[in-house]
């Protein structure tokens, strides 16, 4: 899945794969055998997968992205087969029926109270009547989507067992990411597009089965973004990284190596057309989190001090023991704006 439609796609497609197979356009996820028997959308990518990996040579360098398109949400699936709006393999069906999924963490309704109104109007707060505004569609929603979770779990599984039985897994680095968080009904919201961490925090694990040592499970604290993905691979590959490249190459850290000169702050943006999805720019660092949702009017800022509040629950914006820092993160958000746009 690219996540978007783009135009001269198969020009594109040919242009930067060897093989490619587009998801099933199917809705919800779901595409019938002759035998009438219906395969999830992520069964399907992965038998392609493993046919794929089959196909290799041993000796021989090969590089296979497999891009689900769930577990985003099927919007107008109302609640077929206790599915909710996250359609899982039937293989996973059986999971989770007797537990009771906890409330969000952020459940408290004067969390979602304490928001501006342009954010307590916008589709994060309209998507969650779709799906977590009733204990019955919460518990429904909650087990279909760690279902399909799970369902991947599945997948991937068979997928690192023909690695093996091809005697591959010892060689084959595998970086294993998504693209957005959700907020799962955290704040009375659902969905993504803005600021928090639910919504932009993703997970980034990569696996070198050449590590064998106490390095080979550590955490990192350093500062990692999806751009930092294609330096890493083509690193691996020991293949220079073109100076166009923004991101920069996680092999060192995976390494434990020490790594001078790590960046401490990035840029943040979301710029979707769409009325209902307030838009904003920011710097997030390693103490601060700065965003401007610049269409207000007036414009609306939110400064988090992640030192005394991790969940950004208290907007420092017009607290004057945090005006120094405040237009401190203004000024660089717009240095790194016009400094991006010149690089493109």
């Amino acid at each position: 899945k690219l996540g978007v439609k783009l135009e001269n796609q198969d020009s594109i497609l040919t242009e930067m794969f060897d093989y490619c197979k587009l998801s099933p356009r199917s809705t919800p996820y779901f595409e019938l055998l002759p035998n009438g028997k219906r395969v999830h959308s992520s069964e399907i990518k992965g038998d392609q997968a493993i046919d794929y990996i089959n196909k290799q040579t041993a000796g021989q360098p090969f590089c296979l992205s497999i891009s689900f398109n769930a577990v985003h949400a099927v919007d107008g699936n109302l609640t077929p087969g206790n599915e909710g709006h996250f359609p899982y393999p039937d293989a996973v069906a059986h999971l989770y029926e007797d537990l009771t999924m906890p409330p969000p963490e952020l459940s408290d309704p004067q969390i979602f109270e304490n928001h501006p109104e342009f954010l307590k109007t916008s589709m994060n707060r309209i998507r969650y009547f779709w799906r977590w505004d009733t204990e019955e569609k919460y518990q429904v929603n909650m087990k279909a989507y760690f279902r399909m979770i799970s369902g991947y779990d599945y997948v991937m599984k068979k997928i690192l067992d023909t690695l093996k039985e091809k005697g591959l897994d010892k060689n084959t680095i595998i970086i294993f990411s998504s693209d957005n968080g959700y907020y799962m009904g955290n704040r009375g919201f659902s969905g993504k597009w803005t600021h928090y961490e639910e919504s932009l925090r993703v997970p980034l694990i990569i696996f070198d089965p050449r590590i064998k040592n106490e390095k080979s499970s550590k955490t990192s604290d350093k500062i990692a973004l999806n751009i930092d993905i294609p330096a890493t691979i083509l690193d691996y590959a020991d293949v220079s990284i073109p100076e166009i490249y923004q991101g920069k190459s996680l092999v060192r850290i995976v390494q434990s190596e020490t790594v001078a000169n790590w960046r401490n702050y990035f840029f943040c943006e979301h710029r979707m057309e769409n009325k209902d999805i307030p838009k904003f720019k920011g710097i997030h660092g390693e103490r601060y989190v700065y965003v401007n949702y610049y269409e207000q009017n007036p414009p609306y800022e939110f400064l988090h001090d992640l030192a005394i509040d991790k969940k950004e629950l208290i907007n420092l914006a017009k607290n004057p023991d945090y005006q120094t820092v405040i237009d401190e993160l203004r000024t660089r958000t717009i240095n790194m704006e016009s400094e991006i746009r010149n690089k493109k």
